[in-house]
């Protein structure tokens, strides 16, 4: 598993190629951890970011398929429970959410809130995130 790097979120980021990646990652419920490829997540959660890892390369490599969940082919921008958006990349998750103002935001991995950049909607600020 020496392929894998972990970035400045606590995340771990294997780079297959330059444009295919995995992440391991901690789920949000604090009840173990997680990973993804390309819109597909492993099922279940595991104790350590290590099986997490082996499992990631057990379904990628190994091509175990029963180890993940497709959630979606489409690997762009994602509504969140909450309200908002949000996408994953080799950075980690971003976000774009609404603030109490009506006014829409960007949270980044690298940069948290982008500071002074305020969007009117969704789409721009999704815009914006995008070319980051």
């Amino acid at each position: 598993m020496s392929e894998w790097n972990e970035n400045a979120n606590g995340n771990y980021v294997y780079k297959i190629s330059a444009d295919d990646i995995m992440t391991v990652f901690k789920k949000k419920s604090g009840d173990g951890w997680s990973g993804v490829r390309d819109s597909e997540f492993l099922k279940g959660s595991y104790d350590t970011p290590e099986e997490a890892q082996e499992a990631m390369e057990e379904f990628v490599f190994e091509c175990n398929f029963k180890l993940a969940a497709p959630i979606s082919r489409n690997v762009g921008w994602k509504e969140s429970k909450k309200g908002g958006y949000y996408k994953i990349n080799e950075a980690g998750i971003i976000s774009v959410k609404k603030a109490t103002s009506d006014k829409w935001y960007v949270v980044t991995p690298s940069q948290g809130i982008l500071q002074g950049n305020w969007f009117d909607t969704a789409k721009e600020a999704m815009m914006k995130a995008d070319q980051l």
